[in-house]
């Protein structure tokens, strides 16, 4: 059985967060409908156009390339750049 300690570090490791550009109005009108598929919005810079979402990195990289809309290879550029959730 594990300890606390490594079920938390196992938890923040497998939460990642990216920073992807959001032109389209107010992202908590979709929030909901993105939780659904695991993805949370952490954080929202109106005057950049730059949202933060994070979630699980088979959940994101499955919203990056459908519900987002990117490409396959765009998708592998940004879960490197992917950061773990604090």
């Amino acid at each position: 059985m594990k300890t606390f300690k490594e079920l938390r570090q196992l938890i923040n490791e497998a939460n990642k967060s990216v920073v992807v550009d959001f032109d389209m109005g107010d992202p908590m009108d979709y929030a909901s409908e993105w939780e659904a598929e695991g993805i949370f919005v952490l954080n929202w810079d109106k005057r950049k156009n730059k949202l933060t979402v994070g979630g699980h990195p088979n959940d994101l990289n499955n919203w990056l390339t459908g519900t987002y809309g990117m490409g396959r290879s765009d998708a592998r550029k940004a879960m490197s750049k992917a950061r773990p959730v604090k």
